[in-house]
């Protein structure tokens, strides 16, 4: 089975009308999940910060891959794909960057 229909099938609801987005336990649902999940990849990063321990990549792994999952139900609630995601983020980098830099730039200057 396809990563697509995986999620589709844990979250089988389609709004009819655009305000229903709003109402949908998908989304909420989702985005919960997302910010979450998020938050235990952070602490796998933190515990390997703080503690001196080895990072578990394997830990970090899971979580991205329920990061994933979550995103994908959020992209099919809303109707977006991946592209258009990864096409806005570029379009919104290269506005914010437009000589490519990144973080380092901001290390530079507070030096």
């Amino acid at each position: 089975m396809k990563f697509d229909q995986f999620v589709n099938a844990k979250f089988k609801r389609e709004p009819s009308k655009p305000q229903e987005y709003l109402e949908s336990f998908t989304v909420a649902h989702a985005a919960a999940g997302i910010a979450g999940e998020a938050g235990e990849v952070l602490d796998e990063i933190k515990k390997c910060i703080y503690t001196d321990k080895p990072m578990n990549v394997w830990k970090v792994v899971q979580e991205l891959g329920d990061l994933e999952f979550y995103m994908s139900a959020l992209r099919q609630e809303l109707g977006i794909t991946r592209g258009e995601c990864l096409a806005a983020c570029e379009y919104k980098l290269n506005l914010r960057h437009p000589d490519g830099t990144t973080g380092k730039h901001y290390k530079e200057e507070l030096q």
